[in-house]
């Protein structure tokens, strides 16, 4: 499997240890990582500021994992995902916005038509990898072992079912 990442503004600097155990896992599992080239900031820090400078950021980098050919966008940073889901969100629901994006992300041969899947990394190891899948890679038992998890805070929040199924799948996870 092939997906593209999008590692945003922190995981490449400060959180490297998520890129580094990121990389080791997804490549234990037979998932080939494309990076995406001259990817921008997600748009977050601009959602306050500029609705539309912080719309343009995120499809831009969603319409770069396009042309990658690639049907997955994972991003290891729950902040990033979720801005991701809330552009995608906007940009089907309100026309004249995603008409506004896309006369400028022409200026740079882009386009987005939101053909890719934007998965949060809890999605992409229970739905595509597989429990089971895990299990059969375990190398080392921590029986008895206490543990306490923090999948980020943005990983729940993106509607009532999403969020309450996402918190299963984090716990049948950590189970493993």
């Amino acid at each position: 499997m092939k997906i593209s990442v999008y590692w945003g503004c922190l995981t490449l600097t400060s959180e490297y240890a998520c890129e580094l155990s990121t990389r080791k896992v997804l490549s234990e599992l037979g998932i080939e990582l494309e990076e995406l080239s001259e990817y921008t900031c997600c748009g977050h820090p601009m959602k306050s500021i500029n609705l539309t400078a912080a719309l343009y950021l995120a499809a831009r980098s969603m319409a770069l994992a396009e042309k990658n050919k690639t049907e997955i966008l994972i991003s290891p940073c729950s902040k990033c995902y979720e801005t991701f889901k809330w552009a995608e969100d906007l940009l089907k629901k309100d026309e004249s916005l995603k008409k506004k994006i896309d006369n400028i992300l022409k200026e740079e041969n882009l386009s987005y038509n939101g053909e890719i899947s934007i998965i949060h990394m809890i999605d992409l190891l229970y739905d595509y990898v597989g429990v089971e899948k895990l299990k059969e890679k375990i190398k080392f038992e921590f029986e008895g072992l206490k543990v306490a998890a923090h999948p980020g805070c943005y990983a729940f929040r993106i509607d009532g079912k999403t969020g309450l199924k996402r918190i299963s799948k984090f716990d049948a996870l950590i189970e493993v």
